[in-house]
């Protein structure tokens, strides 16, 4: 189509056969990955994930410093983009047209990286060899959920030491609540302790197999503070001794991504050297 002004002729070019140039590559660039950002934002709301709320710091700082620049008018990339805007450049593109398919594009990629990770973690479990079975002798977790108590009564030892713990224990909504009786801890006349040697402390622990790195692995909850689960003892270890345990009354919250029918209770003795026994 073409139209007069002062006498001369102009040709006018259709908006979508308008090839865009760097700057106009920025602006469709920066549109899409804008709208992208908002979409899958505005879907991870609705299912409650943490993907695409917490972005990194270089998206965030760099969107965020364009869009201020641009609001108000101060130096950066935005008061480019304002010159640029405010210029009689006689023929732009079609930014909807460009926006819209760069945004697809865009969209695609990450849909497709998405199902390529999701991909790779399935070939990943499926190489992890078969998890083990629960330790023999332990007392399974796997137990009414309506509260009701159970009782254990456990025995473990070997020629160095033994100890026998019992108590009881219910599931309370996502806790196991329970209390190990008082008990003893006794070493033989082979039991050589290292110099200095202390049992300083005695914890109730809930055991499951856990994946970690290239292997599975005794998972140990909870090892942070603030969980009633253990008591001090403190008493120096010497060959042929009875030491006295006090009762330990617990409440550990069950591990969210543990199989109560492949979990079990432990008891842990700790020394001042960071050593440990588990039972079982």
């Amino acid at each position: 189509m073409a139209t007069k002004k002062a006498g001369n002729k102009v040709n006018r070019t259709s908006a979508q056969s308008v090839r865009p140039d760097i700057v106009d590559v920025f602006i469709i660039i920066l549109l899409a990955a804008t709208l992208d950002i908002f979409v899958f934002w505005m879907a991870t709301q609705f299912i409650a994930s943490p993907v695409f709320q917490n972005l990194p710091a270089f998206v965030t700082g760099a969107f965020t410093g364009i869009w201020t620049s641009i609001a108000t008018g101060t130096a950066g990339i935005g008061l480019v983009l304002v010159k640029y805007f405010g210029t009689t450049k006689t023929d732009r593109p079609n930014y909807f047209v460009y926006v819209a398919g760069t945004a697809a594009g865009l969209f695609a990629v990450i849909l497709v990286l998405a199902i390529a990770s999701i991909f790779v973690g399935q070939l990943g479990d499926g190489a992890k060899p078969p998890k083990p079975l629960p330790i023999s002798g332990a007392f399974l977790l796997d137990i009414p959920p309506d509260g009701s108590e159970q009782i254990f009564n456990k025995e473990s030892g070997n020629p160095y030491f033994s100890y026998s713990y019992q108590g009881t224990v219910a599931l309370k909504g996502q806790n196991l609540e329970g209390t190990l009786k008082p008990s003893t801890f006794r070493t033989s006349a082979k039991f050589t302790p290292l110099p200095g040697q202390t049992l300083n402390a005695i914890a109730v622990k809930f055991c499951h197999w856990k994946w970690i790195g290239s292997a599975w692995s005794v998972d140990w909850s909870p090892l942070h503070n603030g969980v009633k689960n253990s008591a001090q003892i403190n008493v120096p270890l010497t060959p042929n001794q009875t030491v006295p345990l006090p009762e330990v009354p617990f409440e550990i919250p069950v591990p969210s991504d543990a199989d109560r029918a492949q979990s079990w209770l432990c008891v842990r003795l700790n020394f001042n050297d960071d050593g440990f026994i588990p039972f079982p």
